[in-house]
């Protein structure tokens, strides 16, 4: 059996009426009494909406009223947003400049065969700072509730996406929303690429709507989403404001649309296992928002990093390790400070898809067992033995780089040749960067010559390492839209996202602002705060966040899912990370074909769906329980 799909016996969740996985401490009582203050402060700041008093009232009560009123009575609610938004990091709203307007729509969708009717609600909500009472920020969001569904029972999920510096958009309109762009990229021949294409927005067969309520977050400084004077939209730019300020964003969501009783779910991808852990944490440290009501219901991660410190890129950039050149000037492969064990069995992943046609799920999840073992029992062995060999003097002296597979001793040139067979790249191509990060792949996949090894790798994308775009390739745009002097095929789906998100806002949903939807800031990355909880020495990890949160949801149920193909986030790392948290026997686990958003691959996006709708059923029924890994033989 696959490791990612082996599932044990369902085992009962015991759940008590309080937090719903055991019983609530006295301390908890104490937070639910102070908090239960917040729901008027969020009633009157959305009641007191300085867009006319209809749209008042539909942030106030949009979702509430979705739950309970018939399509038949209900009036759209079209919404003119007055104010213009900054995203810069310096910029703030006065005040009296933060309106919670929002606009109001009603739609039809079908699920299992029944026709359902749901409500839409689109526009910011206003946040508050719990110590001090005062708005810290205006936070855009669009809410779907089903539509005459009790709300005690009716799931909500709060979603978002990562970067950081990444609005919702992705999540929502090529996801899980009732809209979805009609993009299958583990399709996607690198013809069809060479200029930047054109998806179409379709109605969503596979909405989530049919199993939970969905409210599509975007975090300060993201799709709409500003800071409120007299902090800036900097005062976000950091682990630990920005959760914050998430977690307060569902703390007035929930008590502005009395849904404190409802399940609770959290669901982030990439960077959003940064976020969503803390943010998880936070949650059950501070206990329910009303008595008897549950805190956490569960946590979905989609292609997370849950500790920046294990991945071998994203270390070698932040410690800004020097190029190393060859003697004819080309750029050679810097040896990185840190193992990159986790990103082999993707390497071995693409080759796989690659060579393999009209391939299963679960033929692809064998195949992804044996990679793994392969970077266990054969690359790991290997790269101590590469990296002596490499770092004494004698091989230095009498080698230069680029390495060859001839220049090192028999038993590496075979550790070499079995990654090549396995990889579709060289022998010699591992003696170069044995510890190869996401360009040497790519340089090496796209057969670069050395002078091109950095910079064409672009035309692969790291998201996923089956789509690349030929080298000529044009109209490419960047997240805002400004042409791309490279084009990366990372950017290929940009302009339709942009476009999907100008039109979508205003002409289904109603909601109308002269400021463009931001769908990604790329200035937050550069001046964002890399530290977490008072660690000032090192970049964050939420693996010991994420095992705190299931300590204290009495065994909290939590979903991970990752692309077999996604170099950014690759899953294999993810599995080391629970490993050694102890956690990968506590949480489920699931592989897909795809790159980092999975559900843009059409052969994953069927049984990716059926898993979170089975999962949603097995919490609901108190009957979820982790898969129990079959360790690869």
């Amino acid at each position: 059996m696959s490791e990612f799909r082996h599932e044990a016996p369902p085992r009962a969740v015991s759940r008590s009426p309080h937090s719903g996985r055991g019983p609530v401490p006295k301390w908890r009582h104490r937070a639910a009494r102070w908090r239960c203050g917040l729901a008027l402060a969020a009633a009157c700041a959305l009641s007191a909406c300085g867009g006319g008093g209809s749209a008042g009232n539909a942030a106030a009560g949009g979702g509430a009223r979705g739950l309970g009123a018939p399509p038949a009575t209900a009036a759209d609610q079209a919404y003119t947003d007055p104010v213009r938004y900054d995203m810069g990091p310096k910029a703030s709203l006065a005040l009296a400049q933060a309106i919670p307007g929002a606009a109001v729509s009603h739609h039809r969708f079908m699920v299992q065969g029944r026709l359902e009717s749901y409500t839409a609600t689109t526009g910011h909500l206003l946040v508050r700072s719990p110590e001090t009472g005062e708005v810290e920020a205006s936070m855009f969001y669009t809410a779907y509730t089903l539509d005459g569904q009790p709300a005690a029972k009716r799931p909500v999920s709060f979603f978002w996406n990562g970067g950081p510096g990444s609005s919702s958009i992705y999540l929502h309109l090529g996801g899980w929303g009732p809209k979805t762009l009609q993009i299958d990229e583990m399709n996607l021949p690198s013809s069809a690429l060479s200029t930047s294409p054109d998806f179409r927005l379709e109605t969503n067969p596979d909405t989530l709507l049919g199993s939970t309520d969905m409210v599509f977050v975007d975090p300060v400084g993201t799709g709409l989403s500003e800071a409120v004077a007299p902090n800036t939209n900097q005062s976000f730019e950091g682990v630990d404001p920005d959760a914050r300020s998430v977690l307060h964003f569902i703390d007035a969501w929930l008590l502005a649309n009395q849904r404190q009783m409802s399940p609770k779910f959290l669901y982030g991808e990439s960077y959003g296992g940064i976020r969503t852990p803390i943010v998880a944490r936070l949650m059950e440290q501070q206990g329910p928002l009303a008595p008897q009501a549950p805190v956490l219901d569960g946590v979905i991660l989609n292609s997370p990093v849950l500790d920046y410190n294990a991945n071998c890129d994203t270390r070698w950039y932040n410690a800004r390790a020097p190029e190393l050149k060859t003697p004819d000037g080309a750029v050679a492969a810097a040896p990185s400070p840190v193992s990159c064990e986790g990103d082999i069995p993707s390497y071995l992943m693409v080759h796989f898809a690659s060579t393999h046609l009209n391939y299963s799920i679960e033929q692809a999840s064998r195949a992804a067992d044996r990679a793994m073992t392969l970077a266990r029992e054969v690359w790991a062995p290997a790269y101590t033995s590469y990296e002596a060999t490499v770092g004494s003097d004698a091989f230095r002296k009498a080698y230069a780089l680029p390495y060859r597979a001839s220049d090192f001793p028999s038993a590496l040139q075979q550790s070499f040749q079995t990654l090549a067979d396995a990889s579709g790249l060289s022998a010699d191509d591992w003696a170069r960067a044995f510890n190869m990060g996401y360009v040497d792949f790519g340089s090496a996949r796209l057969g670069l010559s050395d002078r091109q090894w950095d910079r064409q790798s672009r035309r692969l994308d790291v998201y996923n390492a089956m789509v690349s775009v030929p080298p000529n390739a044009w109209g490419y745009v960047d997240f805002d839209g400004r042409p791309e002097r490279w084009a990366g095929a990372s950017d290929y789906f940009n302009k339709a996202f942009l476009a999907a998100g100008r039109s979508y806002f205003s002409d289904f949903l109603g909601y109308r602002c002269a400021t463009p939807y931001v769908i990604t800031n790329g200035g937050m990355m550069r001046d964002w705060n890399w530290h977490h909880d008072g660690n000032l020495s090192t970049l964050p990890q939420t693996v010991s966040d994420l095992k705190e949160a299931i300590d204290l949801g009495g065994h909290l149920p939590v979903l991970i899912v990752h692309g077999e193909q996604d170099l950014m986030t690759p899953f294999f790392q993810t599995v080391l990370n629970l490993e050694s948290a102890g956690l990968r026997d506590k949480v489920e686990f699931r592989l897909y074909p795809g790159g980092h958003m999975v559900y843009l691959s059409r052969r994953s996006h069927d049984a990716y769906k059926a898993a979170l709708e089975r999962y949603f059923s097995r919490v609901a029924g108190g009957t979820w329980s982790p898969d129990t890994p079959a360790r690869s033989l």
